[in-house]
């Protein structure tokens, strides 16, 4: 099983994010800001100026922009900029857009438009709300509450209040390219300012409040996979391999659970070690594909093989994802844990 990771990781999704992840702050933070920022506010400032004379312009248009609101700050991964709650400050320009926008249809003085113009921004408002509006609601659904399957274990963290950065099976909610990482959860921990750590854009891996954080088992089993020796990385500074980095999986419960980017040398455990809920696995780091420190843990399942057992052996894409719970709670994108 090690050696199928291994592979996987290193040939498929490691050179897929290698080719997504820009290697430096500063395009990080352009590769996140456009998306969640500047086009939301070009949008909010378009349909500001847009003076819509019909009230089916001037509805369509507050719909637009409440759902261009909620679905950038429900889904953006906010913390390249800072602190997660910032995102908050675009949702209160877009409910003010939409506010206005709701006002002006009161004002309209016929219900549809009477010109060409007048009928193309009315369409395409509407094309953004036919778009968000089921992309928002499939998104919440699949936050709101865990699939059958779920597993559920302990939080892997103590000691702090932790963020989830990217988590749950939406696609929109969970950055991960690997099927096999659909559930996925990449956990950062909130330092006293809000923010992941000492400054915006990290300068060492000290400068996040995260770093060297033990890591607990997260249930009693086998250690199926122990991996140490990668060096870990400054911020933002990709590797050309590594995959999940120094990490462990452990067997529970019908399924393997891997945690991930660990502290080079830290890892605590070897394979065919028997581990309890609650042990300490190894610390936080900055290994494999990571752009900063941060704890990665999933859950996948091995296939059926044809007599009804359980094929351990089976190359590693025909594994399953399988959700987690932490204590009866099912995690999502920005969510909070408070683990003091």
């Amino acid at each position: 099983m090690p050696s199928i990771i291994k592979t996987f990781y290193e040939s498929q999704f490691g050179q897929l994010m290698g080719v997504l992840q820009p290697p430096y702050p500063v395009a990080q933070i352009w590769y996140h800001l456009v998306p969640l920022v500047v086009l939301p506010l070009f949008a909010l400032a378009i349909l500001a100026l847009w003076r819509p004379r019909a009230r089916l312009s001037a509805v369509a248009a507050a719909a637009a922009l409440a759902l261009i609101g909620y679905f950038y700050v429900r889904t953006g991964n906010w913390t390249v900029f800072g602190p997660p709650a910032w995102r908050w400050g675009l949702a209160v320009a877009m409910a003010a857009g939409a506010a206005f926008a709701a006002w002006r249809a009161v004002g309209a003085d016929k219900f549809a438009p009477g010109s060409v113009g007048g009928w193309i921004a009315t369409a395409t408002a509407a094309a953004a709300i036919a778009i968000l509006a089921p992309a928002s609601v499939a998104l919440t659904l699949s936050a709101a509450r865990a699939p059958a399957d779920a597993v559920d274990v302990a939080f892997p963290l103590a000691g702090g209040r932790f963020h989830i950065k990217g988590g749950a099976g939406d696609p929109w909610l969970n950055h991960h390219g690997a099927p096999q990482e659909r559930h996925a959860l990449d956990i950062g921990e909130l330092a006293p300012g809000g923010g992941l750590g000492a400054r915006a854009v990290f300068q060492t891996n000290d400068d996040v409040q995260i770093f060297e954080r033990d890591i607990l088992s997260p249930c009693a089993g086998d250690v199926v996979h122990a991996r140490d020796g990668i060096e870990d990385h400054a911020p933002y500074d990709y590797p050309d391999s590594g995959g999940l980095g120094n990490s462990v999986g452990i067997a529970c419960q019908g399924v393997e659970i891997y945690l991930a980017h660990m502290r080079q040398g830290s890892v605590a455990v070897a394979e065919g070690d028997l581990v309890a809920a609650g042990d300490v696995l190894g610390r936080i780091g900055n290994s494999g594909f990571s752009m900063a420190p941060h704890l990665h843990i999933n859950a996948v399942r091995a296939p059926i093989a044809a007599d009804g057992a359980s094929n351990a052996d089976a190359p590693y894409e025909e594994w399953s994802p399988v959700p987690l719970t932490f204590g009866g709670r099912f995690l999502s994108t920005h969510d909070v844990v408070d683990a003091r």
